[in-house]
């Protein structure tokens, strides 16, 4: 890669999404992130060379870049400038230093233009790339049409997978019967399974069929089932 090349690729727009210092904790707990917007976390539109600098510096490797900006993203959040540096990772940046896309379309290539001095940045680790998409999954419970109740992460929308019916499950569980405590179904989204309740052992992966109903959990919910009561 030229010099040329180097600069045209740190002064690109993309999209950074960042996990708010106050919602960390509970996340955190649970050891899975969840899946923008469901998850409180905020995004942003801002130069390449910064937004690698807020996920370099970010502890719990949360802070990740989505995808390179388009019009409509700039449209939608702004371009974030920042000329006195990155803030602490889980801080909101400020709204006030946003520009708006011009209605003759040019708002992209001003915002790129802005961004025209900023440095080459190191390039992230394939393994920090990793964690930060395993971050991205969502903790849901899974009903199929033959009554099977299973719990896993999923990287796309319930709404997709209803749609194709089927859906491979990563770190499976299942529950085999469920106490009075957990009050039902959605109870083992929103609290997971109490005392009295029987979820067998994790497996590497399962393939689902028949999907009825993709429920999203609680971080709450996520550790309940990760401890795999049996009583």
């Amino acid at each position: 890669m030229n010099a040329n090349q180097i600069m045209s690729k740190n002064e690109e727009l993309v999209v950074l999404e960042s996990m708010p210092a106050q919602h960390r904790s509970s996340h955190r707990a649970a050891g899975n992130f969840g899946v923008y917007p469901h998850n409180g976390a905020v995004r942003y539109v801002m130069p390449r060379v910064e937004a690698e600098e807020i996920t370099d510096s970010d502890t719990d490797e949360y802070d990740h870049i989505v995808r390179v900006a388009t019009d409509r993203d700039v449209e939608r959040w702004g371009t974030t400038d920042r000329p006195e540096g990155c803030p602490p990772s889980g801080e909101a940046l400020a709204p006030a230093a946003t520009t708006r896309r011009a209605p003759d379309g040019n708002g992209r290539a001003a915002a790129t233009a802005m961004a025209r001095s900023a440095g080459p940045s190191p390039a992230e680790d394939t393994m920090k790339r990793k964690r930060r998409i395993d971050m991205l999954e969502t903790p849901v419970v899974i009903c199929t049409a033959k009554r099977a109740v299973v719990f896993g992460y999923i990287t796309e929308s319930g709404a997709e997978i209803i749609a194709r019916g089927t859906v491979t499950l990563p770190r499976a569980r299942m529950c085999q019967y469920w106490s009075a405590p957990t009050r039902g179904i959605l109870g083992l989204a929103a609290i997971g399974p109490q005392a009295g309740s029987r979820v067998g052992p994790r497996v590497p992966q399962i393939d689902l069929e028949s999907v009825t109903a993709v429920i999203v959990c609680t971080p709450e919910a996520a550790v309940a089932w990760e401890s795999a009561p049996w009583t």
